[in-house]
């Protein structure tokens, strides 16, 4: 990569083309018959004769699946079933649904990394056996929350009664030695939510980081566990304790002293109150002076940062000196030390508010690997989110943030130049989480992906920024929101926030800059988030996002679908089709749908009838789309049930007559039941002339095919031209009507309907009307 394309702009990125290898195997993760052949019988894909896959293409499909929005499962990853033809090194099948039986066969690839994290269907202890049996290559292992596997260990110690070193016989009876994961070679290892009243977790958590003698990189998220064991880990670099609680800070910090080789560590809590220790500030200097070799320190959600006195000022006449001068050090305990990293998001006292806490220019990638590592971008498998491989070094770009840890995706790409302000010599770190400006939100934005309470807190202080005050770079807030939203589809609180964050992003100046890329990002979020959240309340009095949606929707779906429609008007031709092709017709289907079956009429329904409007307009791919998806019968129905509904007549009617412009469409709407439909609207009063114009315009588009075309219909042509002139005849050419043309081409197409004079005249009435009443 050179030096040119290292500097470059998000923007410039953005335009840039995906390179000819990404369209080849996004083409083929989206069709994999091109590879591979379904087996009716067992329903499952197989890989096709004489196609044999190197490390390189194996893994870039494998993640290529994931990143293209599917679920890996066993039908699927049946595809690496030979491990000669296809080969596996780095196999993350994190929130799959791949089972046991499946990874019993993944795992004879011998892999050297390996993430179950989320699998929920990964259940059978004899899961652990296999692990065991090919883990001669294993550097890393992520069992992240997948816990069940565990819990047969826990269910043999009960049957002998229980204690410590009754479950140690049980284990060593299950596996065979005093141990649970034979993994000689590992270094990285992660496992959480391990809780002392189901699992004894202390025990078995000892018992399982006993034999690894090289580990480098350990994460205990939400375990509950002593600190004791921690001694015999010497080689540990990385340490991750975050919502781990501690009960006596003092012994917890002796133990942690003891590693002397840490470079990372994470003592932060997400809870919603912060976690308040005795004697922080001496338990803290305590603790960094112990470690010599410490440079990147999370203390969110704790009062672990100290507290700092003000500096008293006496504005007597004659004013005197301040009586204690300000700390040269904001955060008390860290004198004298500058960390590459410092994590202070919702710590007692704002102590990332303190002044002298700036944010050096540090590019995070969106590539995985762990703190302190380079990765290169060059390589195609790296935009899929394949895992970094150990001793393959590039210096491309460099990977900033504690909450980064091996195999983790983190963000998308952040040009160095976006990510912080100036680096102040003498302060304590050069990158700082926080909610103090825009720099220390958006970065705890990327850097807490994989800490949910964290980032949902850290994306409604982004909301605050976008609603009260300019955001000084919104691309790169935009790319994180969209992220994090990718990242968490289905928790509610994320996708709201994002939601909100980007209503202002999208009303901004900045969206006239977007690329099809960014737009895409956008509208598949939306899509994501509504088809996940659609049945789920927005009102809520603990989030300020919800309060601002609360004025206008009632539903999550609102916001998304307001969102959406606000796009749509701004794209055009084939960005339009992109709309149509990532599910946006089927979506708004769906919630007409469900509205229907409620009988409720609200805004969520005018919105999304509103949104197919935009969507259709000069768009005939999106117009079959929603014949093809039966959104006549559910036209019929919202007719049938809504009639009253001025709002959502006018948007029906306003999507039929895009669909009626299409020609080749037309036979769709030749039924009789539908032109009695519209020949009866054209008596309507509904919102002014809007319903009934936009029914003749409908009914103009079908009698300017002539008679042939109504051939076969119960319903006469010239009975329905001779309704639509007496319509026409009763609208006040005066009137003033909320409706934007793109173009004309259609009304000026029936001009030329010489067998169609009504057809004609209500052409020449939509123009008279526009030229007198807009004449600008």
């Amino acid at each position: 990569m050179s030096a040119d394309m290292k500097d470059c702009t998000l923007s410039k990125w953005e335009e840039s083309p995906d390179s000819l290898w990404m369209i080849c195997l996004n083409y083929c993760v989206n069709n994999p018959s091109v590879f591979s052949e379904y087996d009716e019988d067992k329903k499952v894909h197989v890989l096709r004769d004489g196609i044999t896959f190197p490390p390189f293409v194996s893994e870039s499909i494998l993640n290529a699946r994931r990143e293209n929005g599917y679920i890996l499962d066993d039908a699927f990853l049946n595809i690496f079933k030979d491990p000669v033809r296809t080969v596996l090194k780095h196999v993350c099948l994190r929130d799959s649904h791949v089972t046991d039986a499946a990874l019993q066969w993944l795992m004879q690839h011998h892999p050297t990394e390996l993430d179950i994290s989320g699998c929920h269907s990964v259940v059978d202890v004899e899961t652990i056996h296999t692990i065991n049996k090919y883990s001669s290559r294993l550097n890393s292992l992520f069992i992240g929350n997948n816990v069940n596997i565990l819990r047969n260990i826990e269910m043999n110690d009960e049957q002998n009664g229980g204690g410590g070193d009754r479950q140690r016989d049980g284990i060593q009876r299950i596996f065979g030695g005093n141990y649970v994961f034979d993994c000689p070679q590992l270094r990285v290892f992660s496992l959480h939510d391990l809780t002392e009243d189901e699992y004894q977790s202390h025990d078995v958590i000892a018992t399982i980081l006993a034999p690894f003698k090289l580990l480098t990189y350990l994460d205990l998220s939400g375990c509950d566990i002593e600190l004791e064991f921690l001694e015999m880990l010497h080689t540990l670099t990385a340490l991750i304790l975050y919502n781990v609680s501690i009960f006596s800070i003092s012994d917890a910090f002796r133990n942690i002293a003891k590693l002397k080789k840490l470079r990372a560590l994470d003592l932060g809590q997400g809870q919603d109150a912060v976690v308040k220790y005795p004697e922080p500030e001496t338990n803290l200097r305590q603790l960094v002076a112990s470690l010599p070799e410490l440079t990147r320190l999370d203390v969110s959600g704790t009062n672990l940062a100290g507290f700092i006195k003000p500096m008293v000022v006496s504005y007597k006449l004659g004013e005197e000196e301040p009586t204690e001068e300000c700390p040269e050090c904001p955060i008390p305990g860290l004198e004298g030390r500058c960390f590459d990293f410092l994590g202070l998001l919702r710590c007692a006292h704002d102590a990332c508010h303190r002044p002298g806490l700036p944010a050096k220019q540090v590019r995070v990638t969106g590539l995985a690997c762990p703190p302190n590592r380079y990765v290169s971008q060059a390589w195609p498998a790296r935009q899929t989110g394949t895992c970094h491989r150990p001793g393959l070094p590039a210096k491309q770009v460099r990977v900033t943030g504690l909450a980064c840890p091996p195999n983790r995706y983190v963000s998308q790409a952040w040009p160095a130049h976006q990510t912080g302000t100036c680096h102040r010599p003498g302060l304590p770190a050069k990158q700082v989480t926080g909610d103090a400006n825009e720099d220390q939100t958006v970065l705890s934005v990327q850097v807490y992906l994989e800490k949910c309470d964290l980032l949902i807190k850290a994306l409604n202080h982004l909301f605050h920024i976008m609603r009260f005050s300019e955001c000084h770079d919104p691309r790169r807030a935009l790319l994180a929101i969209l992220v994090a939203m990718k990242r968490h589809p289905f928790d509610k609180h994320v996708q709201i926030s994002g939601s909100a964050s980007l209503f202002y992003i999208v009303k901004g100046e900045e969206r006239q800059h977007f690329s099809t890329k960014i737009n895409r990002k956008i509208i598949s979020a939306i899509l994501d988030g509504m088809e996940n959240h659609m049945d789920e309340s927005i009102a809520s009095s603990s989030e300020d996002p919800a309060k601002l949606l609360q004025d206008k929707t009632t539903s999550s779906s609102a916001s998304a679908s307001t969102l959406l429609n606000s796009l749509a008007c701004q794209v055009d031709g084939k960005e339009k089709q992109m709309v149509g092709s990532l599910g946006a017709m089927q979506t708004m289907l769906a919630i007409i749908q469900q509205k229907l079956s409620s009988e409720t009429c609200d805004e969520v329904m005018e919105i999304a009838w509103s949104t197919m409007w935009n969507v259709t307009d000069e768009t005939a791919l999106n117009c079959e789309r929603f014949l093809h998806s039966n959104g006549m019968d559910l036209f019929l129905a919202c007719l049938d049930t809504f009639s009253d509904k001025e709002e959502l007549l006018r948007n029906m009617m306003g999507l039929m007559g895009n669909v009626a412009e299409v020609q080749y469409l037309r036979p769709w709407l030749m039924k009789s039941q539908y032109i009695s439909v519209f020949s009866d609207l054209l008596d309507s009063t509904s919102d002014g002339i809007e319903v009934s114009y936009n029914a003749c315009g409908v009914l103009a588009h079908l009698v300017s095919d002539g008679d042939e075309a109504w051939q076969g219909t119960a319903s006469s042509r010239e009975a329905v031209m001779q309704k639509m002139l007496s319509a026409i005849q009763r609208w006040n050419l005066n009137t003033r009507r909320n409706i934007n043309y793109r173009s004309f081409e259609p009304i000026l197409r029936l001009l030329q309907k010489y067998d169609a004079p009504q057809a004609q005249h209500w052409a020449m009435w939509a123009l008279c009307n526009l030229t007198k009443m807009y004449r600008e």
